[in-house]
């Protein structure tokens, strides 16, 4: 079995990890810190962001 990279513990920003949290919560998966699941997390909050800022600026 290949020997998987190790993922050094980040620091994360509040909304990210808020993002987390209610990702975990909605899955009932636990949180995990690896590198696909924050890539997952913030492309999920990223598009939120950009969505919500269509919506106030009123942009389709």
């Amino acid at each position: 079995m290949p020997e998987t990279a190790k993922v050094p513990m980040v620091r994360l920003d509040r909304d990210v990890h808020a993002a987390l949290r209610a990702r975990s919560a909605r899955t009932g998966c636990p949180i995990r810190r690896d590198a696909n699941a924050l890539l997952r997390i913030m492309l999920e909050y990223s598009a939120y962001e950009v969505g919500s800022s269509r919506q106030v600026r009123g942009d389709e």
